[in-house]
């Protein structure tokens, strides 16, 4: 090797040594936000009415009337709404504009999964993590809905690394960047209260066995609880105002005896069983949380979970691995406490950051068993490193596949997201909401409204929302909302009218009535562009 080439080689050398983990992570990061914003102003392929009540709360707060728990669709935290409200503030009231939180959130979690594999774990273990978190299709799905569960993950791993930054260095300004996450988590989704639970655990854990750490650092905690406290408080303050605005978890519970059957303990059991196979055999079947009935992980990642789990549990003497999985066990618990929609992908979302560091724990520790095997055998350890490789590669590409062809090509996702509102909305939008002096009926129920409530809301229209038995429910931007048995007692005019008409059980009875009142109306039907079979709805015109 001439010395030119002995020189480019060193500098080359010193360059990856540098700042390769940060072109690692940086290439890591870039894959998840191709993962989550691309094609996202149509993937997912509609909007359902869950996310569009979202949206009508971020109406309620450009009308100023700010809260720290909505109710539009039962009792909800208001953070993720204000989030929302600044893409919709720049987009406009776009579906694009609701997802856009999500998948920011969702890349963040990355990063924050990133630094908190690296602390307790070692570089290593964090960027696998990362990686891991980046393409798999459950958090993928979960990242690019419009549901407040998207922020989840990243305050689960945003409090887990300040907490163990904070137990390390001592320093107060990690015990307060614990305390306001922590904080701000509660803002997110019901199921992170079980984060608050963990924690509260970790913390009694460290009063019996590691009691000399807490010398010196009562200040420090109690910094922590404050600033905890202090980010709370409006949701205290708003809860004791309005001592009804419970959360909705005990509809769901394994103790509610419409669900249990008189079998609480048989009911528990089984929820529990569903939970802890949902990440290697059976996942949830539900479109809007995963690839319907398709495992969280895929086999290789599902097995270096299961190694990584066998790990830490040979491991648990120390406090970093007990914490871990003190933590995905918590966070395990929002879905193995209820009895309804088992396996849960949107309940068990908070886990998922635990669930990527243990896999990774495993892989790491498979990666050190193979090295170790062959010390100074430079080919095979370049043959196991290359077989790695090729596995994560491979799960690159299932990730994509999973999401942006089987899942995205599915009839079951376009039902699952309400595609047939959508395109009421988009009808209405470029046919009829510019054309002055036609009336005009939307025949939709009062839980679908919600999805053409926030797309036809105009944006003078804002700021006018009332209270959810009026505006919004009942009548939109220059449209009514009917029930089915309320057609036939529309008073007849020479008005130009347009029914629309929900496509569901009570539509037949809808346009018999309607072809007996207006024998000389129009009826149309318009079908799915991608399932030509499936009708979204139907218009009924009169006097155009």
């Amino acid at each position: 090797m001439s010395a030119k080439a002995a020189k480019r080689q060193k500098n080359f050398q010193s360059f990856t040594k540098k700042y390769g983990v940060w072109l690692l992570l940086g290439a890591i990061v870039l894959i998840g936000v191709f993962f989550r914003f691309y094609m996202l102003a149509s993937l997912p392929p509609g909007l359902h009415p869950d996310e569009a009540a979202n949206g009508q709360d971020v109406f309620r707060i450009f009308s100023g009337d700010i809260r720290a728990l909505y109710a539009t669709n039962g009792p909800r935290e208001s953070l993720f709404f204000f989030l929302q409200a600044a893409f919709v503030k720049a987009l406009g009231n776009t579906i694009l504009a609701l997802r856009m939180a999500p998948a920011l959130m969702g890349t963040l979690a990355i990063i924050a999964v990133y630094y908190w594999g690296k602390d307790w774990f070692g570089q290593r273990v964090g960027l696998i993590a990362a990686f891991f978190l980046a393409v798999n299709p459950w958090a993928v799905i979960i990242s690019r809905d419009g549901f407040r569960a998207s922020m989840t993950p990243l305050m689960v791993a945003m409090v887990a690394y300040m907490g163990g930054r904070a137990i390390k260095t001592r320093k107060m300004g990690y015990f307060i960047g614990a305390g306001i996450f922590l904080g701000l988590g509660s803002y997110t989704y019901t199921a992170y209260q079980l984060m608050l639970a963990a924690v509260v655990g970790l913390f009694c854990y460290i009063l019996v066995f590691r009691r000399q750490w807490l010398k010196g650092q009562w200040k420090n905690v109690a910094a922590a609880v404050v600033s905890f406290l202090l980010v709370l408080s409006p949701l205290i303050f708003y809860s004791v105002q309005n001592p009804d605005a419970g959360a909705r978890a005990g509809g769901t519970s394994f103790l509610n005896k419409d669900l249990n059957k008189g079998k609480p303990l048989q009911t528990l059991m089984d929820s529990t069983q569903k939970t802890l196979l949902q990440y290697n055999f059976v996942g949830d079947d539900n479109p809007r949380h995963n690839v319907p009935g398709e495992p969280y992980l895929n086999t290789f990642v599902g097995i270096m979970f299961i190694l990584g789990v066998l790990v830490a549990l040979y491991s648990l003497k120390h406090a970093r691995y007990f914490s871990l999985l003190f933590i995905a066990g918590a966070m395990m618990l929002p879905a193995a406490l209820t009895a309804e929609g088992l396996p849960h992908g949107l309940r068990s979302i908070g886990s998922a950051p635990a669930v990527m560091i243990l896999a990774a724990i495993g892989l790491s520790y498979f990666i050190g068993r193979w090295y170790a095997i062959f010390p100074i055998n430079s080919f095979a350890r370049n043959i196991g490193l290359a077989l790695i490789l090729l596995l994560m590669s491979a799960t690159l590409v299932q990730g994509y596949f999973a999401y942006f062809r089987a899942w995205a090509g599915a009839p079951g996702t376009y039902e699952a997201y309400a595609d047939d509102n959508v395109a009421i909305a988009n009808y209405y939008n470029s046919k009829l909401g510019s054309v002055e002096g036609t009336k005009v009926y939307m025949v939709v129920d009062g839980y679908s409204i919600r999805t053409v409530d926030y797309l036809t809301r105009k944006e003078a229209d804002y700021t006018k929302q009332k209270d959810d038995a009026d505006y919004g429910l009942r009548r939109g931007s220059g449209w009514e909302r009917l029930e089915w048995q309320e057609v036939d007692s529309v008073p007849i005019t020479d008005q130009p009218t347009v029914f629309i008409v929900q496509n569901n059980q009570h539509t037949q009875a809808v346009l018999d009535v309607l072809n007996v009142k207006y024998p000389q109306g129009k009826l149309n039907q318009s079908r799915s562009p991608e399932f030509s079979d499936r009708i979204l709805y139907y218009t009924f015109e009169v006097n155009r």
